[in-house]
């Protein structure tokens, strides 16, 4: 009996440690606000200025200005015509632009 139970938690604590890091939202930091990519597109019509860009991918959150979870390298960040840069901004991945908002 004592063999099956060592047994059984041998095996919990294997299935436990191979559990996946889970899943985190995309994100981007950029004048000290952490801003949620969504997948919903900006009309190039929309894309403002550009006003910066991302220095560093992390996992699993963004801390300082410029990471990013999602994005690659070098991403590129603008203002969005007509939104209040506070609340959200547009980040062109692969020639799309994507909006962030806090």
């Amino acid at each position: 009996m004592k063999k099956v139970i060592s047994m059984f938690i041998i095996l919990s604590l294997l299935t436990a440690c191979n559990q996946s890091k889970g899943s985190y939202p995309a994100q981007v930091m950029w004048g000290d606000v952490i801003y949620s990519v969504s997948a919903e597109s900006v009309p190039l019509k929309d894309i403002g200025e550009q006003i910066g860009e991302t220095s560093k991918r992390i996992r699993p959150l963004p801390k300082n200005n410029g990471e990013a979870n999602d994005a690659e390298v070098w991403s590129k960040l603008y203002k969005i015509v007509g939104v209040d840069q506070r609340k959200a901004i547009a980040i062109k991945k692969n020639d799309i632009y994507f909006k962030a908002s806090k």
